[in-house]
């Protein structure tokens, strides 16, 4: 699930669609988590420090991050791969899994 955590929120916050949105403390020595593809488009990226993304682009949209909007997000996006594509799934982390979808 690419952008999971930016995706979380725009989920969470439809008015957030379509913006350049990045998980970070709005600090300047912050990390961005994750990044939006909107962000991406301007070169914003997980790793990079808080001010050089805003170098980058300073319209981004920070959002701070919100550990149980991904817990939420996870388990209902995983009930549905379990219920609806294959029960043989495993989990590797909050925003990344295998399922085998070979009916085996």
């Amino acid at each position: 699930m690419d952008a999971f955590f930016a995706s979380c929120h725009i989920a969470n916050d439809p008015s957030l669609k379509d913006k350049p949105v990045v998980v970070s403390s709005p600090n300047a020595r912050a990390i961005i988590l994750t990044a939006s593809y909107p962000a991406r488009k301007y070169g914003v990226k997980a790793g990079i420090p808080m001010f050089k993304a805003r170098e980058m682009y300073d319209g981004l949209v920070v959002v701070k991050s919100n550990y149980k909007i991904y817990v939420d997000m996870s388990n209902k996006i995983f009930g549905i791969i379990k219920e609806k594509f294959s029960a043989k799934l495993e989990v590797i982390s909050i925003d990344e899994g295998y399922v085998d979808v070979t009916n085996e």
